[in-house]
C-alpha cells in the first residue's frame, strides 16, 4: 500500500466508482432492480450512460481513471479525473474522456501558472495549477499514486515571492527516469497492442492533438509507439468535442499486412471508435477496382521477395527485379501509363470490315419514291434491304463521342450509338405493324451487331491492357524521354503476367490469377485512366509502415484523399520492402512539400530495455552510418542480449529448445522465433513439434487474433514488422541468412531483433553475420561452443590480427573464413589501404586477388588506384587499365598525374620525359620517326601528335593479341615503323599504317588472325 497521506480516501472513491459502474453493466445488461444502493448511484443510472461508453466500461471498468488534475481558473477551483471515457459527474469530481481539451493541460508543463486551448472555440484560458496526480489501478484497486505536482498548499498563502519562486524551480519530469511509466512499462507482455492512454508524454499529445487539415510525417524509431500515436490521433479527431463531424467511412487506415491490422485489430474499439476501414494497400486497391470487373478471388505476390528469398537467384536477375520494381513504383511511371492511354484512346480498334446482316422481316417495305422498272422485274414485288453497318460507319459514329470521357465509357457510348444506327435503320425501312415479329427482328440485328462490333473491340480487359504495355516497341515509345534504356529493359524483362494457376475456361483464368505487388499502384493508375476513378473519397488517412510505400502508391492514396489530411508512420531504418517503397522520406517531397508535410523525429524508445535499444543501435548504425536515427532507450534496465555462436545446425536447434523452456519458465507470455526466410520457419517449428511443443507457424500473410500470438510463434522477419514479443529469438544469424553484402538482409536483423521487449537471444553456427560486428560488444557472447572463437576485428587492422595471428602461431587456413568476412567487409567500407597493406605484407589472403583489389579500388577513386597499382610494380594484368585511367587523369589536369606518369615510365624502364618535338606540318604518307627523335621518351600525347588525326584505339580483344605475342611480332615488323607500333601496342594507338604493319607482322608470325586468338 501506498504511504502517500491521501491514499485512503481515493482508495474510497475509486470503490464507489466501481460499483456505480458495475450496477450501470448490470442495468445495460437487463438485469431489474428498483433502486440503485445509495443516492450516488442512482445519479450514475440515472445519466443515461451511451452504450458506446458502457462498451468501453467493459474493456476498461476495471481502471475507470489514471489521473486527477486540480486547478484555478476563471470559474474558481476545480478537480477533473482523466479515464478512457466522459462519464459525466460522478459525484466528488468529474471523469473526464482523455480526448479533451483539458487533458493537454494535465500533460503540458508544471510551472503554476498554465494555460489551455479549446479546440472548438480557439479560446485559450488561463489556470493555476494546483495538483497533478497519477493513479495505478489494477482489477478495480488503487495500487498505487504519486503526485507530479502539489502547489495546494501554496495557494492558501498569498505570497507572490514563494508562488514565483515555484515556478521557476518546478521542472517537467524526465521521461527517462519517469518510474511510473518504466513499471508500467515492465508489465508489458501481452501480444495485442496496447493504448497509451495512460502513459502519454506531452511530446506524443502535442502530435496526436494536431489538427486534422494538417498532413504529419512520424518518423519513430522501433518501439517508439508511433503506430500508436497515429491510432490515439484518430480517436482525438473523431472526438465530438472538436467539431470536425468526422464518420468511420471518411477514414482510411492502410497497414502493412494483414497480419499487423489483426495484431491492431482491438485497439480502435478500446478508444471508443469503430467502424473504420483498416486494410492492406492490396486489398483495398483491388477493391477500388470495382468499374474493372475484376475477380474477387487473386492471390498478391512479391516477385523480388522470391528472388531474394531463393539462393539459385543469380544477382543479375534480383537486380533486374529490384530495378523494374523501383520504376513500377515511380511517378515518372505514371507518366509512361499515362502516354500509353493516351494512345489506346487514340487507336480505338474500330471495325475494319463491312457488317452486312439480312432483314428477315417478310412485311411489304415503307412506301418510297417509285423507282424505274427494271426489266424482268415483276411489278409490285419489294425486296428487303439488308443492314449494312461500314467501316465509315464506325468512324463517324466515334468522331460524335466527347474526347474527355473515358476510353470505358467511349467504348459504350460508341455501342449505344450503333444500336442508335440501327434503330434508325429499321424504323426507316421497316413497318412496325406487326410488332411483336419487329421486336424480335430486332432483337436478332442488335445481337448480330454487338457480336460483329465486339469482335474488333472486346470488353476492357484491365489485366491484359497492363501487361501488353510492357510489350518491347510499346514499351519504349511510350517511355521515351521519361525512363532510360537499362529502366526500359528491366521492364521489358520482367513483364507482369496473370500467372494462371491452371488451365481451363476465361473463368476459371480469371479466378485463379496472382498479381505482383509492386504492379498494384500502375493498375490502379491504369484502371482510373480507363474508367474513371473510384467515387469513395475520405477525409483522413493513415499510413503505417509507410517507409514501404513507392511515391506513386502514396499519389494513388492521396487522390483518394482531396484535402490531403494523413498521418504518415514509418521507420526508414525498417525499410525490408525498399524495392517497392523508399529510402529516404524526401522522395514524397514531390507530393507532399515541406511546407505541407509537418516532420516529427520520435527516437524515444518505449519498447524494448536498454540495452536491447544499444545493440539495435549499434546494426541501425551499421545499415545506415550518419544517416541512422539513433534510439533512445528509457532507462529500463534489464539483461543484456545474448549472443551464442554453435558448431552445427543440431547442436542450434536443441539450445533453441533449452533457451525457449528458460524463456517460458521465467513467465514470459509471447515467444517469437523469427527467422530470415520462409522456408526456416517450417524447419523450426517441425523441429519443435517433434520436442512435444505447439510453436505457431505462420509463413503467409495472414489475418490472425492477438491470442494467437501467445505461447511460442515462429515466423520470418518480414512479417513480424510492428509487432512486438516479451521475448525474441533469431536463429541462423550469420553471413549467409544476414550477407552484409544486402543492405535488405541488414534491415532484416534490425527489424527482428527491435521486436523484443524485455528478452534478445541470438544464435548461430560457427560465425555471427557482420551486421552484428559492432553490436557484439553490446550482448553477452558465448563462443564456447566453438573449437576456436572467431577473431573480432574491432579496434585493430588486418595486418595487425595477421602479424598477432603468425605470433600465436594459427595457420592462415585455420582463420580463413574470418579473413574473407573481414575482407570483403573492409571492401564494403571501401577500406580499400587497409586490405592492399595486408596483402603487401602477406600475399593474397582470401578469393579476393590482388587484381581483383585493385580494379574495385578503381570504381571507388581512379587516382589512387594508379597510385596503388604502380605501388605494387603496376601488374601486367592491369597495365592497359591503368594506361586509359592515366590518359584520363592527363586530360583533367590531375596535380598528380607528373608523379604517376613519372613513376609509371620508371618501371616500364624509360627516361624520364623531355618535351616532345613538334609534329611536322606535311606528313609523309609513310610515318616515320626522325632521326634525331628516340621514342623512348614520347608519351600518349606525343604518340597521337606522331601518327596524326586518324590515330584510333584497336578493339581490345586484338590488342591484348598484339600484347601477348608482342616479342615475337616487333622483328617482323618494318624497322622504321617498329617502335610506333610498339607505343601503338602499350597506349592503343594506331594509324592506318602501324595497324596493318601490326597486322602483318602478327600473321606472319602466329599462323594466325589476331581476332581468332
Amino acid at each position: 500500500m501506498s504511504s502517500h497521506p491521501e491514499f485512503s480516501d481515493e482508495a474510497s472513491r475509486l470503490t464507489r466508482i466501481v460499483s456505480a459502474i458495475d450496477t450501470a453493466l448490470e442495468r445495460q445488461k437487463g438485469t431489474y432492480f428498483e433502486s440503485g444502493a445509495n443516492n450516488f448511484t442512482n445519479r450514475v443510472l440515472n445519466t443515461g450512460l451511451r452504450e458506446d461508453i458502457l462498451h468501453q466500461l467493459q474493456e476498461y471498468g476495471h481502471e475507470p481513471y489514471f489521473a486527477r488534475l486540480d486547478f484555478e481558473g476563471e470559474r474558481g477551483k476545480q478537480q477533473v479525473y482523466f479515464g478512457h471515457a466522459d462519464l459525466c459527474s460522478l459525484g466528488q469530481g468529474t471523469i473526464l474522456d482523455w480526448r479533451c481539451d483539458l487533458y493537454s493541460l494535465y500533460l503540458g508543463g508544471n510551472a503554476r501558472k498554465q494555460s489551455y486551448r479549446v479546440q472548438a472555440t480557439g479560446k485559450t484560458h488561463p489556470v493555476q495549477l494546483l495538483l497533478k496526480r497519477r493513479f495505478e489501478i489494477r482489477s478495480n484497486a488503487l495500487n498505487d499514486m504519486a503526485d507530479t505536482v502539489d502547489y495546494r498548499a501554496l495557494a492558501q498563502v498569498s505570497q507572490p515571492d514563494l508562488a514565483a519562486e515555484a515556478d521557476t524551480t518546478t521542472q517537467h519530469p524526465d521521461v527517462q527516469t519517469d518510474e511510473f511509466l518504466i513499471r508500467k512499462l515492465d508489465q508489458r507482455g501481452d501480444p495485442r497492442l496496447q493504448d497509451i492512454v495512460a502513459t502519454i508524454q506531452a511530446d506524443q499529445d502535442a502530435i496526436i492533438r494536431a489538427p486534422l487539415e494538417e498532413a504529419l510525417l512520424l518518423h519513430g524509431v522501433a518501439g517508439s509507439g508511433k503506430t500508436s500515436i497515429a491510432y490515439h490521433r484518430l480517436a482525438y479527431l473523431m472526438f465530438t468535442d472538436h467539431g470536425y463531424k468526422l464518420k468511420p467511412r471518411e477514414i482510411l487506415v492502410i497497414g502493412p499486412n494483414r497480419m499487423f491490422l489483426g495484431y491492431v485489430s482491438d485497439l480502435l474499439p478500446s478508444l471508443g471508435v469503430g467502424g473504420i476501414q483498416q486494410r492492406t494497400f492490396a486489398d483495398w486497391a483491388w477493391a477500388s477496382m470495382k468499374k474493372a470487373d475484376l475477380p474477387r478471388d487473386v492471390q498478391f505476390v512479391d516477385s523480388v521477395e522470391e528472388r531474394l528469398n531463393d539462393p539459385r537467384q543469380g544477382k543479375l536477375e534480383r537486380d533486374r527485379y529490384w530495378q523494374s520494381a523501383r520504376v513500377r513504383g515511380s511517378l515518372r511511371f505514371r507518366q509512361v501509363l499515362e502516354q500509353y492511354a493516351q494512345w489506346l484512346a487514340a487507336n480505338p480498334p474500330l471495325p475494319a470490315q463491312e457488317h452486312r446482316s439480312e432483314v428477315k422481316l417478310e412485311l411489304p417495305a415503307l412506301p418510297s419514291p417509285p423507282a424505274p422498272q427494271v426489266e424482268g422485274e415483276v411489278p409490285g414485288a419489294v425486296s428487303s434491304p439488308p443492314y449494312v453497318f461500314t467501316a465509315s460507319d464506325a468512324k463517324e459514329l466515334w468522331s460524335r463521342i466527347p474526347a474527355d470521357a473515358t476510353l470505358a465509357d467511349r467504348r459504350e457510348q460508341f455501342f449505344t450509338l450503333a444500336g442508335q444506327h440501327l434503330s434508325e435503320f429499321m424504323q426507316r425501312e421497316y413497318s412496325q405493324a406487326d410488332h411483336k415479329k419487329y421486336l424480335g427482328e430486332m432483337l436478332r440485328q442488335r445481337t448480330l451487331l454487338r457480336n460483329y462490333l465486339t469482335r474488333s473491340w472486346k470488353p476492357l480487359d484491365l489485366l491484359e491492357l497492363y501487361e501488353d504495355a510492357f510489350q518491347a516497341g510499346r514499351l519504349t515509345n511510350f517511355a521515351r524521354g521519361i525512363l532510360s534504356a537499362d529502366e526500359v529493359s528491366a521492364l521489358r524483362l520482367t513483364r507482369p503476367t496473370r500467372r494462371v494457376k491452371r488451365k481451363g475456361d476465361q473463368k476459371e483464368k480469371r479466378r485463379d490469377i496472382r498479381v505482383d505487388l509492386s504492379d498494384l499502384p500502375g493498375l490502379v493508375v491504369l484502371h482510373d485512366l480507363l474508367y474513371g476513378p473510384s467515387a469513395t473519397r475520405y477525409r483522413h488517412l493513415v499510413l503505417d509502415e509507410a517507409q514501404d510505400f513507392s511515391p506513386l502508391q502514396l499519389q494513388v492514396l492521396l487522390s483518394a484523399c482531396p484535402n490531403r489530411s494523413v498521418t504518415i508512420v514509418g521507420d526508414t531504418a525498417q525499410s525490408i520492402y525498399a524495392y517497392r517503397g523508399i529510402e529516404q522520406w524526401d522522395e514524397f517531397s514531390a507530393l507532399l512539400s515541406p511546407e505541407q508535410l509537418s516532420k516529427h523525429l520520435i527516437q524515444q524508445n518505449y519498447r524494448s530495455t536498454a540495452p536491447i535499444v544499444a545493440l539495435g543501435n549499434a546494426v541501425q548504425q551499421a545499415i545506415l552510418g550518419s544517416q541512422a536515427l539513433e534510439s533512445r532507450a528509457i532507462q529500463r534496465h534489464g539483461v543484456r542480449p545474448r549472443m551464442v555462436a554453435l558448431s552445427s545446425a543440431e547442436q542450434q536447434q536443441l539450445n533453441l529448445l533449452a533457451q525457449i523452456g528458460e524463456l517460458q519458465a521465467q513467465g514470459h507470455p509471447s515467444i517469437a522465433v523469427i527467422v530470415s526466410r520462409p522456408s526456416e520457419v517450417t524447419e523450426f517449428s517441425a523441429f519443435l513439434e517433434r520436442q512435444g511443443l505447439e510453436p505457431l507457424a505462420l509463413t503467409e500473410d495472414q489475418e490472425i487474433s492477438t491470442d494467437a500470438l501467445r505461447g511460442v510463434v515462429v515466423l520470418p522477419a518480414g512479417l513480424s514488422k510492428g509487432l512486438e514479443f516479451a521475448a525474441v529469438i533469431i536463429p541462423n544469424a550469420d553471413e549467409a541468412h544476414y550477407s552484409r553484402s544486402s543492405r535488405h538482409d541488414g534491415h532484416l536483423l534490425y527489424v527482428a531483433l527491435s521486436r523484443a521487449l524485455h528478452e534478445l537471444r541470438i544464435t548461430t553456427v560457427g560465425r555471427f553475420t557482420t551486421w552484428l560486428e559492432q553490436a557484439q560488444h553490446q550482448a553477452d557472447l558465448d563462443y564456447s561452443h566453438l573449437q576456436r572463437p572467431p577473431i573480432r576485428w574491432t579496434g585493430q587492422t588486418l595486418r595487425t590480427e595477421l602479424r598477432e595471428a603468425r605470433l600465436r602461431q594459427v595457420a592462415f587456413g585455420e582463420i580463413s573464413g574470418d579473413l574473407s568476412l573481414r575482407v570483403e567487409t573492409l571492401l564494403r567500407e571501401k577500406q580499400f589501404d587497409e586490405v592492399l597493406e595486408a596483402y603487401g605484407h602477406y600475399g593474397q589472403l582470401t578469393a579476393h586477388t590482388l587484381n581483383d583489389v585493385l580494379l574495385r579500388l578503381a570504381e571507388h577513386d581512379p587516382a589512387l588506384f594508379v597510385c596503388r597499382a604502380l605501388d605494387f610494380h603496376l601488374p601486367e594484368a592491369l597495365r592497359e587499365q591503368v594506361e586509359q585511367v592515366m590518359q584520363g587523369l592527363q586530360n583533367q589536369g590531375h596535380p598528380h598525374f607528373p608523379n604517376y606518369q613519372q613513376r609509371y615510365l620508371a618501371l616500364m624502364g624509360l627516361a624520364p620525359i623531355p618535351t616532345p618535338p613538334s609534329a611536322p606540318v606535311q606528313r609523309p604518307q609513310t610515318v616515320t620517326v626522325p632521326a634525331k627523335s628516340d621514342l623512348r621518351y614520347f608519351d600518349l600525347l606525343s604518340v597521337r601528335k606522331y601518327l596524326g588525326k586518324g590515330a584510333a584505339p584497336l578493339p581490345r580483344k586484338i590488342r591484348k593479341a598484339y600484347a601477348r605475342y608482342q616479342t615475337q611480332m616487333l622483328p617482323n615488323v618494318p624497322e622504321e615503323l617498329r617502335k610506333l607500333v610498339e607505343l601503338g601496342i602499350r597506349y592503343n594507338l594506331f594509324n592506318t599504317e602501324t595497324a596493318e604493319a601490326a597486322r602483318k607482322a602478327f600473321i606472319r608470325t602466329v599462323k594466325r588472325l589476331p581476332e581468332d586468338i
